[in-house]
């Protein structure tokens, strides 16, 4: 068995960049992106990445905004946190 530690914070900071680089995206913090995603592994930062962009094809907007990342970080977390749930 092989285990992979979570991403440090400026790993998280950097999977966050390569995942939203192709986005039109308004003024966004990733670092408080990076604080709300301290225990996220890398396929949670792409799905958060993934669920902002389309909430912002949903409202039909030019830009992804912070508040669409922030309600994909909430997003994402309840369903993991639902998955886990599953299996206990």
């Amino acid at each position: 068995v092989i285990e992979i530690p979570l991403p440090d914070k400026e790993a998280r900071l950097q999977i966050l960049k390569i995942h939203s680089r192709k986005m039109h995206l308004a003024s966004i913090d990733f670092d408080e992106i990076e604080r709300m995603t301290e225990d996220a592994t890398g396929a949670e930062l792409e799905a958060i990445c993934r669920e902002a962009g389309m909430m912002a094809v949903r409202r039909e907007a030019s830009f992804v905004e912070m508040i669409d990342f922030t309600d994909a970080v909430h997003k994402v977390k309840n369903e993991i946190v639902t998955d886990n749930r599953m299996y206990t």
